[in-house]
């Protein structure tokens, strides 16, 4: 079988995945059966980064047929994956992105624990100490929401950290993040351009323009290009940004507040 598959250019193009074979066929024939992914079992989802929980259970619920409330209702007992106990009590942020194929007969717990194992997978490649877990999952999740572009990622992680210090012309005084994401996160609305004076004053830990400091938790699942950004943002002394064209995500960072108002100036 190896020398079929060796002398068969499209083996290359094989899919990973579950696929339904009969039992002791040709290999010739097992590979024609490899080679067309309609023999694939179960359902392939796609879950793209920077989606919240709730979002990626509708995408599960419509492509596998596992019900969301199955999700929410295993979701509650978090920690029975292996995810460890945190501040913000959720799941949130620690399910990985990407390609999966659910198997037929996948529970919400199989699929949350196969999510997972590949957070955890990837936390640990990147030697993140567990303790860091959270927080790293935290700041990632913000950057994947409040810019689109990958190379605006460290930019962003760096302002956050530099608004949490006080540093550049905050003079120490640490800054609320004001990040409209967190009220999106908080009013259930998918981020659209800005947030109201009415949402932006809603109560919630969460919210980023009441609270200083990072919110208790992720606020979305972040991808591989963020958590890279969060473990080795670039130096700078920015402490604000905006995206001045949303058609192309195009975004400016800026030091003081005087260079941001021409920025948003830009924006307006």
């Amino acid at each position: 079988s190896r020398t079929i598959f060796s002398n068969t250019p499209e083996a290359s193009n094989i899919e990973p995945g579950i696929y339904r074979l009969q039992q002791e066929m040709p290999a010739a024939d097992a590979l024609q059966m490899l080679l067309d992914p309609s023999n694939l079992a179960g359902h392939r989802v796609i879950v793209p980064e920077g989606l919240r929980t709730e979002q990626i259970w509708q995408i599960m619920s419509e492509e596998a047929g596992i019900p969301a409330e199955d999700f929410e209702e295993a979701a509650t007992d978090y920690t029975s994956f292996g995810i460890p106990e945190n501040d913000a009590d959720s799941l949130e942020g620690y399910l990985w992105p990407g390609r999966y194929d659910v198997p037929e007969e996948a529970t919400a717990e199989d699929v949350i624990a196969m999510m997972w194992s590949r957070m955890e997978n990837e936390l640990t490649k990147r030697e993140i100490p567990e303790e860091d877990w959270h927080s790293t999952l935290t700041v990632a999740s913000l950057a994947e929401l409040e810019v689109r572009n990958e190379e605006d990622y460290g930019k962003v992680v760096r302002t956050i950290l530099n608004r949490l210090e006080g540093a550049g012309e905050a003079d120490g005084t640490p800054m609320p993040l004001q990040f409209d994401s967190t009220v999106h996160f908080v009013t259930g609305k998918n981020a659209s351009v800005g947030t109201t004076d009415a949402e932006r004053a809603t109560e919630s830990p969460f919210n980023t323009y009441l609270h200083t400091g990072l919110p208790p938790g992720p606020i979305a699942s972040p991808g591989g290009a963020t958590l890279n950004a969060v473990q080795d943002p670039p130096a700078g002394d920015w402490l604000y940004f905006v995206t001045v064209n949303t058609d192309t995500g195009d975004t400016k960072f800026a030091e003081t507040w005087a260079e941001h108002e021409v920025n948003v100036r830009e924006w307006q």
